[in-house]
């Protein structure tokens, strides 16, 4: 069975390289570019072209930023899980973090 900790740094993992791909993406596919906004929002602005609605703006809400920002997140309670002697996983924010990296990595 693979632990806790292994399961947030996969799922840290796999975003980050999500995120790394789209922001590449982002640099070098002309679809993204837009005389209309600053280079930090297109990456939101494409995802609200290209889906609109509530859907465009879940989809640009979770853009490469975002989710190297929750990529980190779980690196630290991977972390934390590993060194601490008394931290609780059953606690709330160690049960979100790990809703979190199993949705991440598939594992409903």
């Amino acid at each position: 069975m693979t632990s806790v900790s292994d399961q947030l740094r996969t799922a840290a993992k796999v975003l980050r390289a999500h995120a790394d791909a789209a922001e590449a993406d982002v640099d070098t596919n002309p679809y993204w570019r837009s005389a209309l906004t600053e280079r930090p929002d297109w990456y939101a602005n494409g995802v609200r072209n290209g889906l609109g609605g509530p859907s465009g703006e879940l989809a640009a809400l979770m853009g490469p930023d975002t989710g190297r920002a929750l990529a980190d997140w779980l690196d630290h309670h991977a972390s934390i899980l590993t060194a601490a002697t008394q931290y609780d996983p059953d606690s709330n924010l160690a049960r979100y973090a790990l809703a979190v990296a199993r949705a991440l990595n598939g594992d409903r």
